[in-house]
């Protein structure tokens, strides 16, 4: 849902807009919302956690019957633009 600020900005594409404002709006830059972040032991980072735990890890594919496996999460707070500037890799 968009503040009211942003209903006022034109949507040029899914480029104009972050996780919750438009990038022209102020509150783009100031405004911070909850993330779930996860740890990848492969790549040595913390990575936003997916929508669904069975994105993380293949149950079938890297665990054996009785294993478990600790998975670390994180709440980091983070602006829209803070979220958008993330690195790739």
């Amino acid at each position: 849902m968009m503040c009211d600020i942003c209903k006022n900005f034109v949507i040029t594409g899914s480029e104009s807009h972050g996780q919750h404002h438009h990038k022209m709006c102020p509150r783009y830059k100031t405004e911070k919302f909850p993330y779930l972040f996860y740890y990848e032991d492969a790549v040595d980072c913390w990575i936003p956690a997916p929508d669904k735990l069975e994105n993380i890890i293949s149950v079938s594919d890297n665990m054996d019957v009785g294993e478990f496996i600790e998975i670390k999460f994180n709440r980091v707070d983070l602006t829209d633009r803070e979220y958008d500037n993330l690195p790739e890799n």
